[in-house]
């Protein structure tokens, strides 16, 4: 198996704006390891932490025509924590996480009248996020609590995927073959998440594409309005990380 299967094809501008994020964000953290304010956690022996985390995936597809993040799907798999300054935490996991998109056409036959065409895209990935968190209290959401501010990148692997479009009662299932996916992308990350005690995160996270999911030319039309520009993941996270 050839390892250059998984590897993205980076495009110049999003490639320097990778590198430019992550220039940025090392710049930044490398100011905050100077601080020395008490630290986040409880125990300030302690610098490695392990996390399970279990959420749910709001997501949905740029570039399909269908709005709406209305594709759910599982968010869950472990975490390292390095808590390597006082105010500073980097962390790295191994996700499964599934993405995609659902879509809803209302159509016109003359010979049924007015129908609605429903389209699905299940995307099963695991991803390798990095994030780096930036740590501090406040009375922010109408909750007073310790906060992560995080910025970071994931890269994701597809496992599997399955493309469908139900029409006038027929359900018909796209060859990956005439369509083929991309298999690894890279994604930018924003997060904010809540501690709880010492042992729980409550977390909200928007990632968004910087690779493309498929090309354009592998689009399928499914509609007047579809094809033409790459597609790129969109997804909302939502959750729940246990501390050890």
């Amino acid at each position: 198996m050839k390892i250059s299967r998984f590897l993205p094809n980076l495009k110049t501008k999003r490639m320097k704006r990778l590198l430019l994020i992550i220039i940025s964000v090392f710049t930044s953290f490398l100011a905050i390891a100077q601080s020395e304010h008490p630290g986040l956690f409880d125990n300030s022996d302690k610098r490695f932490w392990g996390g399970v985390v279990v959420g749910i995936n709001c997501s949905q597809v740029d570039g399909d025509t269908y709005s709406g993040f209305h594709s759910a799907g599982l968010n869950a798999g472990g975490l390292v924590y390095w808590n390597f300054a006082a105010k500073a935490v980097a962390s790295m996991g191994f996700i499964f996480s599934q993405k995609g998109s659902h879509g809803v056409n209302e159509s016109y036959s003359p010979y049924g009248g007015a129908y609605y065409a429903k389209y699905k895209l299940r995307l099963n990935y695991v991803e390798v996020p990095v994030v780096f968190h930036y740590m501090f209290r406040n009375y922010l959401l109408g909750f007073d609590g310790k906060y992560l501010l995080g910025v970071g990148g994931a890269f994701n692997a597809l496992l599997s995927n399955k493309e469908s479009m139900e029409d006038m009662g027929s359900l018909v299932d796209f060859d990956e073959g005439d369509y083929p996916f991309n298999k690894s992308t890279f994604d930018v990350i924003g997060s904010l998440g809540l501690l709880l005690g010492s042992n729980f995160i409550v977390e909200a996270r928007y990632q968004y594409g910087l690779t493309p999911l498929r090309e354009a030319a592998n689009v399928p039309a499914l509609n007047a309005t579809m094809g033409g520009r790459d597609q790129l993941n969109n997804t909302m996270s939502f959750r729940l990380i246990y501390l050890f």
